[in-house]
């Protein structure tokens, strides 16, 4: 591998630990029983008893050990949802306000659904992603 390309992937990884943008256990977890596949995780990691993450790798081969967990980014877990869903004939499009962590669908001022009771973004994505399979706007397995 590129020495350049080493160094994106270890400031990229940098990044989203600083900003807490990756899934913690519990998380992990949800995404697991909505039929997220550990597969498409972004990383593989190991939690301390105390929940942070103890060490992190990025998922190249799925080769998880005992005790290794999926983890995925902020990124990912938000291409799981839909850019729009149609609701009673009318198509609401999915918007994300990082400045106020919120998820919607929206139609000009009008909202099919709307996330914001968690202050962090990341719950905020899955309680949309568990609301749009209750719904059946997209099937749990929609994970690949």
């Amino acid at each position: 591998m590129p020495k350049i390309l080493i160094n994106v992937l270890i400031n990229k990884i940098i990044l989203i630990m600083e900003n807490k943008y990756i899934s913690n256990k519990e998380q992990s977890e949800k995404l697991i029983n909505f039929g997220v596949k550990r597969e498409t995780a972004d990383f593989i990691v190991t939690f301390s008893e105390d929940g942070n993450i103890d060490n992190m790798r990025l998922n190249l081969c799925n080769d998880f050990k005992e005790g290794e967990f999926p983890a995925w980014s902020i990124i990912t877990i938000a291409s799981l949802c839909p850019n729009s869903i149609v609701v009673d004939d009318a198509m609401y499009d999915l918007n994300l306000c990082l400045g106020i962590n919120s998820v919607s669908y929206s139609l000009e001022g009008s909202y099919a659904a709307d996330f914001f009771v968690n202050s962090q973004l990341f719950d905020n994505l899955l309680d949309c992603i568990e609301w749009l399979i209750e719904e059946n706007l997209i099937n749990s397995s929609d994970g690949n």
